[in-house]
């Protein structure tokens, strides 16, 4: 089953994300950042992005922490059959699978992923929404994250990639464009705090800059910074670029 949702917002009000980074359709490109001091807490963050898919190669990667080897990392992930994976320690501590399907290459989804292990239901430790609607969970692996499980996310010494979730060539790369990827560490958002129902019905994007981010927390957004990796969240988390990633004026607001 593929997507019946709410559309982002093209209109010129609410807030504006002026372009996009377009990830090249071969080779390997990503922004990667190695965070030296350890999140406040690996249990509980949020990572939020825009992004529009060109391509589904065999694994399409949004994002990944690399604890020493993507088999042990906590990345999000989207297969070729257009099934969504979000993993927390690789096969070792399981993920949960997404529905319904991402497939559509026409459209931004505007994506929010939130985990918080120290639930006491095991279902409550991850959420996933997708334009303001929380989706539907199944588990694959080892099942759902142990209580009070530290993830990879945000271990020290730990590489974070937009993109990709290592550095082997061709293995996970993403094809498409990024909007804006904006990540809280010791924080559980709802997909509220960035957007909103309009009065059209659309899904209006909200800005994030307001949010707490954490120190090893991030906001990358718009064409120019996308391209670069420059954090525009207060705390310089700039990254470094591999590959091909140009500023584009495609964009999830259509005001480029």
């Amino acid at each position: 089953m593929s997507f019946i949702m709410r559309p982002i917002r093209f209109a010129s009000t609410g807030h504006i994300i002026e372009g996009s980074g377009l990830w090249a359709s071969t080779g390997t490109n990503h922004l990667t950042k190695t965070f030296a001091s350890a999140a406040a807490n690996r249990t509980t963050f949020t990572v939020e992005s825009i992004f529009k898919l060109t391509a589904l190669p065999t694994f399409s990667t949004l994002w990944g922490y690399d604890g020493g080897g993507y088999t042990y990392g906590t990345y999000c992930l989207i297969r070729s059959t257009g099934v969504m994976e979000v993993h927390f320690n690789g096969s070792s501590d399981g993920h949960v699978l997404v529905t319904p399907l991402f497939r559509d290459f026409g459209v931004y989804y505007h994506l929010v992923i939130n985990v918080d292990t120290s639930q006491a239901t095991a279902t409550n430790r991850v959420r996933v929404y997708v334009d303001g609607t929380q989706l539907a969970l199944t588990v694959g692996g080892n099942g759902w994250p142990s209580r009070n499980y530290a993830t990879d996310f945000g271990q020290a010494g730990t590489v974070c990639y937009i993109g990709d979730r290592d550095s082997v060539s061709g293995t996970s790369p993403l094809r498409g464009y990024y909007g804006r990827v904006s990540v809280y560490e010791n924080q559980r958002y709802e997909a509220t705090e960035f957007g909103e129902v309009a009065d059209d019905g659309s899904w209006q994007i909200n800005d994030a800059s307001g949010l707490t981010f954490g120190t090893n927390g991030f906001l990358i957004e718009g064409g120019t910074d996308m391209a670069a990796g420059t954090d525009s969240s207060g705390n310089s988390n700039n990254f470094s670029k591999t590959g091909t990633i140009t500023s584009n004026t495609d964009s999830p607001t259509g005001d480029a």
